[in-house]
């Protein structure tokens, strides 16, 4: 599981214009967290990828859009600090 975190502009429409990159590409999104940021104005979004190629993919397709101003894979020794990892039973 690839955990993938960003922070955004705080804006109508952005979370609609992340997921048509995913849509685009077909590639499923199996959790998403979304949430105020500490800094003013943005917002942090957390989602998790089973495919490590299409979570770096989509790592670079998404750092071109204008409303991201940071994203990035978390390494896997930090992932446990997101909660968003799932056993490999899927739980």
């Amino acid at each position: 599981m690839q955990v993938m975190s960003m922070v955004v502009n705080d804006e109508f429409g952005v979370m609609q214009r992340i997921l048509q990159e995913f849509t685009r590409r077909k590639i499923n999104i199996e959790t998403i967290v979304v949430g105020k940021c500490e800094i003013p104005g943005k917002a942090r979004v957390v989602l998790t990828i089973v495919d490590r190629v299409q979570a770096e993919r989509s790592v670079e397709a998404l750092s071109r859009l204008h409303d991201i101003i940071q994203c990035e894979l978390v390494d896997e020794t930090r992932q446990e600090s997101y909660a968003l990892s799932s056993s490999s039973s899927g739980g």
